[in-house]
């Protein structure tokens, strides 16, 4: 859970910061957890996540993981497939960071599992809960079971947790613009 004020964040001193910048794109974000989608406080806040402090910090420097994480889940909820492919594998290639290799796979099985490419999902799916210290990642988990059960044809179960998004939810966020 982040625990720092905005203000211990501003990026007062070096306003290029790439750090600084991208854990104000993650703070904003957490402030729209709360908040309805058609709310004007939710637009607001994502829109300064993603436009001002997340794609500065992309621009600087195109390698940092976190950055490169956000983005692919910005894409994936877009339906811009090919960016999260790219984003997923920079992200897991630059970080020394389990979690966030954790969500580029997770990200990455979401993405081949929309595709119907479902063995690539279940590899994806299986890093990213190796790729967390604990071996665990709920999201994935589900994402497996959900593969495992289109593979077997067992289609009498059913899952009420989706994990990929209806054709309702793709673009949803069409008034963020993001520019890689």
């Amino acid at each position: 859970m982040l625990r720092i004020s905005y203000h211990q964040l501003t990026p007062t001193k070096d306003p290029d910061s790439k750090v600084a910048n991208v854990l104000l794109g993650v703070y904003h974000l957490s402030l729209t957890s709360n908040i309805s989608e058609d709310d004007q406080d939710f637009i607001t806040h994502y829109k300064k996540a993603m436009n001002e402090y997340v794609q500065r910090s992309y621009k600087k420097d195109k390698t940092l993981a976190l950055a490169c994480t956000m983005f692919a889940s910005y894409f994936f909820s877009a339906g811009g497939w090919a960016n999260v492919e790219m984003l997923g594998k920079k992200a897991i290639e630059y970080s020394d960071v389990g979690q966030i290799s954790s969500e580029a796979y997770y990200l990455m099985g979401r993405k081949h599992q929309q595709s119907g490419e479902y063995d690539l999902a279940r590899q994806c799916y299986v890093r990213s809960e190796g790729a967390r210290e604990d071996g665990s990642f709920l999201p994935a988990k589900l994402g497996s079971g959900q593969i495992q059960i289109l593979n077997k044809g067992k289609h009498k179960y059913l899952i009420l947790l989706t994990l990929h998004p209806a054709d309702d939810y793709v673009g949803r966020f069409h008034w963020c613009k993001i520019h890689l």
